[in-house]
């Protein structure tokens, strides 16, 4: 993801400035190596979070581990001491490693969105096809989408441009083609994925909500209206003949007027106006057409709900992390003069840090994934 490792002239010797930014960005890479080996240990030792959407999981969670090993430590080190220390070929490795899985954890986020945006959309045929091998195989074009991407660019310029052994740099000004075609796949296009299922994914639990509403109103005027019915029948003490109005196939059926006893209406069943079974709510029926029972779609309605908060945390993550860096890469492809050194460093690891909320941001929220990190850490296993 960078455009130079090395954009500060360098110190003849280490302050301590340094060695205080150097514990602080260290202690970063150590949360985000912590927080997503623990991730991939509470999947392994749970057979509950041993699912198939939970294989995007454990690939965002390996990513990011490699995000810090390969991308995150190297860097921290060029920022302490002002220059790349590494050589020409390590640079080339370090270049196609930020680059490339950065990427892959970005487009990990995009399969995730577009996971919970098939589920919440078509929740029948998300149910019945989707399995283990499609998940491994949508993992597995990631990586070969992400080697396509980036590897021939990376390639090139390190064949085409001549930097010194002390500069790591991938310079956008020098790769302007490049710049264009990563910024639209990479970089925009990840955006409009990520925004446009999370815009599905509202307007799917703003509707469910509404029709939940609006049957909970209903089903309260009914329970409301059957309890003002039982309420007269019970007034009656005497009753003689067939139902008077017009409803076909009713009849009360009463004891003499020494009873006190009165049996409960009885109904045709080819002719019920509801229809009722153990567990679920009374509901209309209307001919043969099928329709969702009410507790169904509350049910369907929360979760829907929780997927939402979950794409929630993933674009807030993504849109503090990364934005910023989109607009600050835009602008060194053609004015880099504009960009000073500080600024493109924070933007630099605002990317990485994404790596470092997404167990937070993601992970955390789910009571399952709490519950799995406390046994992990307690040595408990399930």
């Amino acid at each position: 993801m960078n455009v130079s490792a090395s954009s500060v002239e360098p110190s003849p010797g280490v302050h301590w400035s340094k060695i205080l930014l150097g514990v602080f960005l260290y202690l970063i890479v150590s949360v985000t190596i912590f927080g997503n080996i623990l991730v991939l240990m509470a999947v392994k030792s749970h057979k509950r979070l041993q699912t198939v959407f939970n294989i995007y999981v454990v690939n965002l969670a390996l990513t990011d581990v490699l995000v810090a090993v390969t991308a995150m430590s190297f860097y921290t080190l060029d920022n302490i001491l002002g220059y790349w220390p590494f050589g020409r070929i390590m640079c080339g490795v370090w270049i196609f490693f930020d680059y490339g899985m950065t990427f892959v954890s970005v487009f990990t986020l995009c399969i995730i969105s577009i996971d919970r945006f098939w589920a919440v959309s078509w929740p029948i045929h998300y149910k019945s096809h989707n399995n283990t091998k499609k998940a491994i195989g949508m993992v597995a074009g990631v990586w070969l989408f992400t080697l396509v991407l980036w590897l021939p660019p990376c390639v090139l310029d390190r064949v085409q441009n001549d930097v010194a052994d002390d500069l790591c740099i991938w310079d956008p000004s020098l790769n302007k083609i490049m710049v264009i075609v990563i910024g639209v796949l990479g970089h925009h296009g990840s955006f409009l994925v990520l925004f446009g299922c999370y815009l599905r994914v509202l307007f799917v639990v703003r509707r469910q909500r509404k029709i939940a509403m609006a049957e909970n109103k209903t089903n309260g005027a009914t329970a409301s209206m059957a309890s003002r019915r039982q309420q007269m029948a019970s007034d009656i003490n005497t009753c003689q003949g067939s139902e008077t109005d017009n409803i076909p196939s009713v009849s009360y059926v009463c004891e003499n007027d020494a009873s006190n006893q009165l049996q409960v209406p009885i109904m045709n069943k080819d002719e019920s106006i509801f229809d009722s079974s153990p567990g679920t709510s009374v509901e209309p029926k209307m001919g043969d057409r099928k329709t969702v029972k009410p507790k169904s779609r509350v049910t369907k309605a929360n979760k829907d709900a929780r997927v939402f908060i979950t794409l929630t945390y993933i674009i807030v993550g993504y849109l503090v992390c990364w934005v910023p860096f989109h607009v600050v890469y835009d602008v060194t492809a053609i004015r880099p003069d504009l960009v000073s050194d500080l600024m493109y460093s924070v933007v630099f690891w605002l990317t990485y840090f994404n790596s470092t909320l997404n167990p937070f941001l993601y992970n955390f929220s789910s009571s399952e994934f709490r519950t799995a990190f406390q046994d992990v850490l307690r040595g408990r296993h399930r």
